[in-house]
C-alpha cells in the first residue's frame, strides 16, 4: 500500500467513525473512482452499500420531490397514512432476536410500508438524515440495528424520532444464532457477511462450525455487550428519546401482548387483527428454533465463563439472564 492510499484509509476510516460518516464514505467512493485499492477496509464496504442503496437514491429523491414526482420513490399508501397522522413504528432491536418476525407481522397487520433507516446490512448502522425524516413523518415502520452513536442519536432526535421500541436478546443465544445465521448467506446475501462489525476472514466458509463459532465468540460478541451496555446507558441518561424495551422470552411466550404494546406505544389507537397467526415458522422471517437456552449446549465451559462474566450485573438484572 501507498502513501496516498493509506492516507485515504486513515482519514477515511476516521470520518466513518467520527460525527461525518458521510463525508468519509465519499472520500472512499472517490478513492475507488480513482483506482485507489480500498478493498481491504469495512468501512469502503459501508460506503459501497451506502452509495449505492442510499446516495443515488436520495439525490434522484430530492429532484424527483422538487418536480412533484413523490409517489415514484414513495408508494401512495405510504403517502396517504402519513397524511391520515397514523405514527411511525421504530424497531431497534440487537440482531437475531425476532426482528423479522416483528417487522413481518406488523407490516402484514397494518399494511405498513417498510422505510430503512440505514445502510440495513450491518450490525454497525449508520442512520440516513433524509430516511430519518421521512420516518418522523409517520406511516411507516422501520427495523434496525442502530448504534447509540452521538452521531445517530443526534439525527434520530434532530429528524423528529424520539419513540424507539429497543427489543434484545440474551447476547450468547443471540450470537449463535448469528453464526447459524451466517452460513445461510450466499449469493446476492453474501456481502451481508462483510458488514457485521468485525469482517470474517478469506477463508471463513472453509472452517468447522465450532471454529466459526469461536471467532464471532471473540471478535463479536465484545461487540453485542457494547451495545446493549450503550443503549441502556441511553436509556438512563438520554432524556430526548421515550424507549419501550423488550426482551425476546416475552416475545416467544406473549408475542400478541408484546406487539400489542408496542403500537399502543406509538400511538397506535386500534389493535392488532384477530386473524394474525402469531406461529413462528421454521424459515420464514429467519426463524431457525427460538430457543432461549441453546448456547449452554453449544459453547464451550470457557467460552461460556468468559461470556458470562461479560455480562454486567445490570444487564443480567435487568433481563433476568443467567
Amino acid at each position: 500500500m501507498d502513501i496516498s492510499e493509506q492516507h485515504t484509509l486513515q482519514k477515511g476510516t476516521e470520518l466513518v467513525r467520527s460525527s461525518n460518516p458521510e463525508l468519509g464514505f465519499e472520500l472512499f467512493y472517490e478513492a475507488y473512482k480513482n483506482g485507489l485499492r480500498v478493498y481491504g477496509s469495512y468501512e469502503f464496504v459501508l460506503m459501497f452499500l451506502y452509495k449505492r442503496m442510499y446516495k443515488e437514491f436520495l439525490d434522484n429523491y430530492k429532484t424527483l420531490q422538487e418536480q412533484g414526482c413523490f409517489k415514484e420513490y414513495v408508494n401512495e399508501r405510504h403517502q396517504k397514512l402519513s397524511e391520515e397522522g397514523v405514527p411511525y413504528i421504530f424497531l431497534n432491536t440487537l440482531p437475531k432476536s425476532g426482528s423479522m418476525y416483528m417487522l413481518n407481522t406488523l407490516t402484514d397487520a397494518f399494511k405498513l410500508p417498510t422505510i430503512l433507516l440505514g445502510h440495513n446490512n450491518s450490525d454497525f448502522d449508520h442512520v440516513v438524515p433524509l430516511m430519518a425524516e421521512f420516518l418522523a413523518k409517520g406511516g411507516g415502520i422501520t427495523q434496525a440495528h442502530i448504534d447509540p452513536t452521538p452521531y445517530n442519536l443526534d439525527t434520530l432526535h434532530s429528524s423528529g424520532i424520539k419513540k424507539i421500541h429497543l427489543h434484545v436478546r440474551d447476547p450468547r443465544q443471540a450470537l449463535l444464532s448469528m453464526t447459524h445465521h451466517n452460513n445461510t448467506l450466499v449469493g446476492a446475501s453474501y456481502c451481508e457477511r462483510y458488514t457485521n462489525i468485525a469482517m470474517t476472514p478469506s477463508d471463513y466458509d472453509l472452517w468447522s462450525f465450532e471454529q466459526k463459532l469461536d471467532w464471532q465468540f471473540r471478535n463479536t460478541y465484545p461487540y453485542y455487550i457494547l451495545w446493549l451496555e450503550s443503549w441502556v446507558n441511553v436509556i438512563e441518561n438520554d432524556s430526548r428519546f421515550k424507549i419501550y424495551l423488550s426482551e425476546y422470552k416475552m416475545l416467544k411466550s406473549e408475542p400478541k401482548r408484546l406487539l400489542e404494546e408496542s403500537i399502543k406505544f406509538f400511538g397506535y389507537k386500534d389493535n392488532l387483527p384477530n386473524n394474525i397467526d402469531f406461529t413462528p415458522k421454521a424459515g420464514k422471517s429467519h426463524f431457525r428454533q427460538g430457543s432461549n437456552t441453546e448456547w449452554k449446549s453449544v459453547f464451550t465451559k470457557s467460552q461460556q465463563s468468559i461470556m458470562g462474566n461479560m455480562i454486567s450485573s445490570k444487564l443480567r438484572n435487568m433481563f433476568e439472564w443467567e
